[in-house]
């Protein structure tokens, strides 16, 4: 699951493309090595295996947690309190 997730978020091609235009800002390419890109690929996996996992845990334990009727029947009348708040700010405007 961890993995397919992972496939995923490196497959996207508008995250990619975010990450290669903020690049040339961050970073000097023209002193870029081959070694350096090694690096940059291997802190850019490392870092996007960490928010995948990170936002694995929390999916699994919102599974949990909703297991209880009582859960679902608060977060159904939460959810639907922020969307009746949010249409409203929209039509005020």
């Amino acid at each position: 699951m961890f993995v397919a997730g992972l496939l995923v978020t490196l497959g996207n091609p508008k995250i990619m493309m975010f990450y290669l235009a903020l690049l040339p800002t961050i970073i000097d390419l023209s002193r870029i090595g081959t070694v350096a890109w090694f690096e940059l690929t291997l802190t850019m996996l490392i870092v996007l295996m960490a928010v995948d996992f990170g936002w694995a845990l929390l999916a699994s334990r919102a599974r949990k947690l909703l297991n209880t009727r009582r859960a679902v029947k608060f977060t159904n009348r939460a959810s639907a309190t922020v969307m009746a708040g949010v249409a409203a700010a929209i039509a005020t405007r």
